[in-house]
């Protein structure tokens, strides 16, 4: 009888089968716990970028209606003229009646010229949104 041998063989030696603590075969369940820690961190930042990039485009949105519901009552009174205008205050129609405006008039050095300045405020807590300024003529020459 031939003595067993300690020799390895291919794919199967015998280190390969002792393989003890000191190299593990699979992931501890503590790795486990900082890749997901990790993970629900880089997800976490991902959803709070777009939630303020939802903000902004929603601020955006509200300045741009804002913006042009201004400047067709600038038209409005222009068309009409300045010196012939007589609501100087007011909401917006529906469905922008979240909206007040107010309008004054500021003299300029330029005889038959008016400045009229359009502030756009939120009614519900009157905080200023939008101030347009625009020129114009008036009925004095």
């Amino acid at each position: 009888m031939k003595p067993l041998s300690t020799a390895p063989v291919a794919n199967g030696s015998l280190a390969s089968r002792s393989r003890g603590l000191s190299s593990p075969c699979g992931l501890t369940l503590m790795e486990v716990l900082v890749a997901l820690i990790i993970l629900a961190v880089g997800l976490l930042a991902v959803l709070k970028g777009s939630g303020d990039n939802q903000k902004a485009l929603i601020a955006s949105r509200e300045m741009t209606e804002v913006g042009m519901l201004g400047q067709n009552l600038l038209e409005e009174i222009g068309a009409a003229g300045l010196d012939k205008w007589e609501v100087w205050q007011g909401t917006f129609d529906p469905p922008y009646d979240g909206y007040a405006w107010e309008m004054e008039t500021v003299a300029t050095d330029v005889t038959a010229m008016e400045k009229g300045v359009l502030t756009i405020r939120l009614a519900r807590d009157q905080s200023r949104v939008l101030v347009l300024e625009e020129l114009f003529l008036t009925g004095e020459q």
